[in-house]
This record gives C-alpha cells, sequence and structure tokens, in this order.
C-alpha cells in the first residue's frame, strides 16, 4: 500500500516528524482514530486526510487548502516487507492501478472524483517515488481504491462490488457497524 510519508518521532518538537522532502509533521492531538476511521492533519501541507475501509478497499478524502492544486505522494518502494517490484499508471480519467510485489502481489485499482491528470515519477535520495496529479474537482479529494492478490481487474471488481454508491460516511458507518456486531 502506498505510504504517506509522515515521518519519524521527534523530541526536541511538540510535532512528530520533521519537514523534510515529502513528509510532514503532524500535531498528536489532530488525529482521531476509531473502528475503520483514522484521520490527520498534515500540518506542513494544510491538509486534511482522512481514511476508511470495507473488507477488500479502502477510501481516502483528503482536503486540501483552497487554491492548492491536489496531489498524492504513492511510495510503493516502502514496505513492511522488501518490496521487489511495483508499478503504479494512469489507466482513464480519473483512474490509476498498478500492484506492489513483497511476499505475494496486491493489485489496486483506484477511482478518484476528480481527472487525474498525472503519474508523474520523482527521486527521493535512492529511491523513486510517485506522485499523482489531479485536477480541479469540488469538495476534498476521494480515492476509492480496491485491492486484490489475484490481479488488477480483481480490485476493480471488489472496488465495484464493495464502494459503487456508498459516500464515505456510508462507508465509515458500516466499518464501525461491522466492528460492534463482532463485539
Amino acid at each position: 500500500t502506498a505510504d504517506l510519508a509522515i515521518g519519524n518521532p521527534s523530541t526536541d518538537s511538540p510535532y512528530r516528524g520533521a519537514n523534510a522532502g515529502y513528509h510532514s509533521r503532524i500535531l498528536k492531538e489532530s488525529e482521531t482514530a476509531s473502528p475503520g476511521y483514522y484521520s490527520v492533519y498534515l500540518y506542513d501541507h494544510a491538509v486534511r486526510a482522512e481514511l476508511t475501509a470495507t473488507t477488500r478497499c479502502g477510501v481516502h478524502r483528503y482536503t486540501f487548502p483552497e487554491g492548492a492544486e491536489p496531489s498524492v505522494l504513492a511510495d510503493l518502494q516502502r514496505s513492511n516487507e522488501r518490496v521487489r517490484g511495483w508499478e503504479i499508471r494512469k489507466v482513464g480519467d480519473n483512474t490509476f492501478a498498478g500492484w506492489q510485489r513483497t511476499g505475494e502481489t496486491m493489485y489496486f485499482y483506484a477511482v478518484a472524483n476528480r481527472p487525474v491528470t498525472g503519474v508523474e515519477p520523482v527521486r527521493e535520495g535512492d529511491r523513486e517515488i510517485r506522485i499523482v496529479r489531479f485536477g480541479e474537482g469540488e469538495g476534498p479529494l476521494e480515492l476509492r481504491i480496491g485491492f486484490s492478490f489475484v490481479s488488477e481487474a480483481n480490485a476493480r471488481g471488489n472496488l465495484e462490488a464493495e464502494l459503487l454508491g456508498r459516500s464515505f460516511a456510508e462507508v465509515r458507518q458500516a466499518a464501525a457497524d461491522t466492528w460492534n456486531d463482532l463485539l
């Protein structure tokens, strides 16, 4: 999965992380977490990042400052396991897809609520990452991402089966309901 590159803890600052490269400091007080939901304010970029999920999909919502050009860092070389290969590419007007291979290959298919204007390679030290850039649109940037260990087509199918016609709030509530039912 993509890494938002938030940074490492710092003892000499009220923030976690350091303002270096694509990292961002965060205020611990800005974090909100509950079953099926996470939110944090990325201080250096003035972006509110929110995440929720289904069984095989994730929904990201990013609220950018007015006038900002929305973009998301995709660091597929980073994982809890050794990454042996990866790819990310634009596949449609508002879609991008790819895969990451560690022990197994994880495929993903993502649909944005605004146009994808490009997937650009960027060097960060000895590593290459990707910046996914988006065009203009109303409200926060939302990404709906399906995942599969089988294929990109299955990732798209999972996205269509689990997220089609559901809002961020509905997905978040369903995740909380699932958690409560299991308890």
